[in-house]
């Protein structure tokens, strides 16, 4: 008996990765930089297209190749420039410039870094004063204590007994609430609030001057900008787009002079070209839901830096935006945003959180207390990394001591042994 071949509907939930599909993921995962180079391409195969490129405005950066990564300190050296100073202090700023470290100190203006820079020392401390005044609060000083100092008398808060407070602070191999009143002969309270307020400053007031370097390939362009008006940040996004318009008009005119063949080509090329304008806004506004989402929520991070990063997952965004979360993953994956703080990838703005006293806490912001704490130690007496976790205790972040080293060993510290000086 022959075998009876029949053929039986069965209902599927798979999900079918149509030609569309795809190449709407493959735009997605685009940066800015490679969405115009698709674009032009088709533009070269479809006489309908033709591209908007929008030029990015005055605060955003050019476009730059790998091996020509933008300083953002080119920035701090034009104002310098700009500046009503004699050219003397300004050699000096712009000399000073390059000392700069990535949260914005400098090292101590003595002599041997006069005799570096072949300049004098009055000079030098000239131009640092000029740097203070074109950046932010406590940026170019030239300790963690002079930062602070300067960033709580630009909030009105520093008195002769808050500078007594923080100076003191500072001074101690392993300083305390108890020991600093002790020193000062300040109560107990009064020293304690002042600590608070200190936690309060900005670690890295010359962030937004750190160098950066891009890795990658292809071109540099930010695809986000974040910018703050009034008192609230703002996501844009620019990318360039299909002028739908003269697509229309084009196909229109060409439709009712055409052959045959001609027409049945010049429909493929419509109907290509309408879905690409369609898929490339359909880009444009999902990047930017997310972005809005990042402006919101990480507006202290872009503030005032990394220790005031907020945990924040993709899967969050995600039920946020409506969307998967292996879009937003696509969508901020290998793209950069032009901040206050600097070009940084859209990557940074997430992060794993830790269980603290109040609440959870951002694992890189606990990271970056780590490095805060290890960065004002004594290097005759460097904090061991259970003094770390006790100090982290103290201020409501409880953690295991190994994952202090491994965070420690995330940002390259050396362990306590090999620090000591």
């Amino acid at each position: 008996m022959r075998p009876l071949l029949e053929q039986t509907p069965i209902l599927r939930g798979d999900i079918v990765m149509t030609a569309k599909l795809k190449q709407a993921i493959l735009l997605l995962l685009m940066t800015n930089a490679e969405l115009e180079s698709y674009l032009l391409s088709q533009a070269a195969e479809n006489p309908l297209l033709e591209i908007k490129t929008i030029p990015w405005e005055g605060r955003f950066w050019p476009r730059t190749s790998p091996s020509m990564a933008v300083d953002p300190r080119d920035e701090l050296r034009t104002e310098i420039r700009l500046s009503d100073a004699p050219p003397p202090v300004k050699r000096a700023a712009i000399a000073l410039v390059d000392s700069l470290d990535d949260r914005g100190l400098l090292p101590s203006i003595d002599e041997n870094l006069a005799r570096e820079l072949g300049i004098a020392r009055a000079t030098l401390r000239l131009g640092k004063w000029l740097l203070q005044a074109l950046g932010p609060p406590g940026f170019a000083a030239e300790s963690w204590c002079e930062s602070f100092l300067l960033q709580m008398a630009n909030r009105d808060l520093l008195t002769e007994g808050r500078e007594k407070i923080i100076r003191t602070y500072f001074a101690e191999a392993k300083p305390s609430a108890d020991r600093v009143a002790s020193l000062t002969g300040i109560s107990r309270r009064e020293v304690q609030a002042v600590l608070a307020e200190l936690k309060t400053c900005d670690a890295a007031p010359g962030g937004r001057y750190a160098s950066w370097q891009y890795t990658g390939t292809g071109s540099v362009s930010p695809d986000v900008c974040f910018t703050k008006v009034a008192d609230s940040f703002h996501a844009e996004v620019k990318q360039p787009l299909i002028n739908e318009r003269r697509m229309d008009s084009l196909y229109c005119q060409l439709l009712g002079e055409a052959d045959r063949n001609t027409k049945k080509y010049l429909r493929q090329c419509y109907q290509q070209g309408r879905w690409l304008a369609r898929a490339a806004v359909q880009r444009r506004d999902t990047l930017l839901r997310i972005s809005d989402i990042l402006a919101t929520w990480q507006s202290s991070f872009l503030e005032h830096g990394q220790a005031y990063l907020r945990p924040l997952t993709m899967a969050e965004v995600a039920s946020e935006v409506g969307v998967h979360e292996s879009t937003v993953s696509r969508a901020v994956s290998h793209k950069y945003a032009l901040t206050p703080r600097g070009v940084l990838p859209l990557k940074d703005f997430f992060s794993a959180h830790v269980q603290a006293l109040h609440g959870r806490v951002a694992s890189r912001a606990v990271q970056e207390r780590i490095n805060q704490l290890i960065s004002q130690e004594d290097k005759s007496f460097p904090l061991s990394d259970e003094e770390v976790k006790k100090e982290l205790a103290a201020e409501g972040i409880n953690i295991a001591r190994r994952t202090v080293a491994k965070y420690r060993e995330v940002l390259s510290i050396l362990p306590r042994g090999q620090r000591k000086t």
